[in-house]
């Protein structure tokens, strides 16, 4: 539904909201009354906090929501939309965090699938050689070019954004709305990334990019907004005049340290290695080579970071040495104990911790109390639990001090993990494997969906142990995670490591990125 505003509206706008407000079924309050406007052919960073409201305003933008109070202005028109349809109707898209194309098709079919009905039925009629020639001119002659007749699950992510972005200009989207669009990308890829929007904002388009990343947005925003708690924090017009701290300060409403300190390398004077793994294969879910032939070697007291872009191998590789995953071939040893194929339980009692990608899957029992959750994996032992008695008021003392010093969020040690947010689910993992003193820890994308605060937070704690001696492998699709934290850098491609930074203050980037994506081997 739409109806021309009379009077005064601002020209240089393609899009204003105003008085934004969103309460989810449950009564939590995602947006608070939020104004928001879009400039033609602009770039518009979006920041904040999880649970900040930038995703929920986002969708509401594209069709995805209908919010509760306030009103949007698209083109001088305001708007009601009913479906993401209508957003597109009016050349709005977006662009989530996780791709939604079919793996199976090709780039051409898949972008052709972005089309309305009709046009995709006209579409389908034409011979694939003039509709993957279509395809490909168009590609070049938005500065985005790729290869029509590739299958999309054989294409690095940076080229399936490449391929979801090009999908919404097919259907002459002119706002465009990227959601985290760099989290899993290679510093090669960004630059590539945001040489291509700055090429299409050249022709006219507004884009809107939603980070987390300070740095990102201070480098290709005209404008910024931050949200915090549902509310605008703040509106920057000129990024020049502000610098990555005061924006990080902004977004957590608080100072924010942006630098970690480590003490000397341990590693480098003592050597002695806490994990090594040798000449190892292991199998995918589909029974294929994910692992070939991988060595590794981590030591104590230092941060190992496994740099790749993901579905390399890394997910199999953690799992092998977890035991999750029985290796076809190779060897793993653990703090001197060899661990091939060995049960989970036996290979954690030898003092390994666990920090995992999927947290709510394998992090935590959500239906469980914070409380629960916390002594998982010390239930049955002492001091908890004797003679088959468990010591309920032990528990419930241990569950409070360490939500005090993790400074974990809960209505209550006895409510269940599911009412927390993701960085307090992330907090409360920390908490229970620092707990069990781990001589070597695996943090599996430790920070993936966390805000500013909640990041620093994991970094503190993941340089502790390192000081302290603890041998941490750190796998993370962030690259600057990894530059920030590791002592070493260890590259992943296909399956194998082939390439080992010593020295993490000399590297080029360009060259990390192209062993990441296999060009360099």
């Amino acid at each position: 539904m739409q109806t021309r505003v009379s009077g005064r509206e601002l020209l240089r706008d393609v899009v204003v909201m105003e008085g934004i407000v969103k309460v989810y079924p449950g009564g939590t309050v995602a947006l608070r009354g939020v104004d928001f406007s879009l400039r033609y052919g602009e770039i518009h960073c979006l920041l904040g906090e999880n649970g900040a409201g930038k995703t929920t305003l986002m969708k509401i933008l594209a069709g995805s929501l209908r919010p509760d109070l306030g009103r949007v202005v698209v083109k001088g028109e305001e708007v009601r939309f009913r479906s993401p349809a209508d957003a597109a109707k009016l050349g709005i898209g977006m662009v989530h965090q996780h791709f939604s194309l079919i793996p199976s098709f090709t780039v051409a079919e898949n972008i052709v699938l972005g089309y309305p009905e009709e046009g995709v039925r006209q579409k389908l009629k034409l011979d694939i050689e003039v509709l993957a020639e279509e395809i490909r001119r168009f590609s070049e002659d938005v500065g985005l070019p790729v290869n029509p007749n590739a299958l999309t699950r054989e294409l690095p992510a940076g080229m399936k954004q490449r391929v979801e972005i090009l999908r919404l200009l097919y259907r002459r989207a002119d706002v465009l709305i990227l959601d985290e669009p760099t989290s899993i990308l290679t510093p090669l890829e960004v630059g590539e990334l945001f040489k291509a929007l700055r090429k299409l904002k050249a022709q006219g388009k507004t884009i809107v990019l939603v980070t987390h990343k300070p740095r990102e947005a201070l480098a290709i925003a005209d404008r910024i907004t931050v949200l915090r708690r549902g509310r605008v924090a703040a509106r920057i017009e000129d990024p020049g005049e502000i610098d990555e701290s005061g924006l990080a300060e902004l977004i957590v409403g608080e100072r924010v340290a942006t630098s970690v300190s480590k003490v000397g390398n341990l590693a480098r004077g003592v050597r002695r290695p806490a994990l090594t793994v040798k000449d190892l294969y292991v199998l995918d879910d589909r029974g294929v080579e994910a692992v070939k032939g991988l060595d590794l070697e981590l030591y104590e007291g230092e941060i190992l970071g496994v740099a790749g872009v993901v579905g390399n191998g890394q997910r199999e590789l953690v799992e092998a040495i977890l035991g999750l995953r029985r290796p076809v071939k190779g060897r793993i040893t653990l703090l001197g104990v060899e661990v091939t194929g060995k049960p989970v339980g036996e290979v954690i009692s030898l003092g390994l911790a666990y920090i995992p990608e999927e947290r709510l899957l394998r992090g935590v029992s959500t239906e469980l109390s914070v409380a629960e959750n916390l002594v998982v994996k010390q239930y049955g032992k002492e001091p908890f639990c004797r003679r088959y008695l468990i010591n309920v008021k032990l528990i419930k003392e241990f569950a409070r001090g360490a939500v005090r010093e993790y400074n974990i969020v809960a209505p209550d040690i006895n409510s269940p993990v599911k009412f927390l947010s993701g960085g307090n689910i992330q907090r409360l993992i920390i908490a229970r494997e620092l707990s069990l003193n781990p001589r070597v820890v695996i943090a599996e994308q430790p920070t993936a969906g966390l805000d500013v605060k909640a990041t620093n937070f994991v970094h503190e704690k993941l340089i502790e142990l390192r000081n302290r001696g603890v041998a941490v492998l750190l796998i993370s699709a962030d690259l600057d995670e990894i530059l920030k934290l590791s002592d070493r850098i260890a590259v992943i491609s296909g399956g194998r490591i082939v390439k080992v930074y010593d020295c993490v203050e000399a590297i080029d980037l360009r060259e990390l990125s192209e062993y990441m994506l296999g060009i360099r081997r």
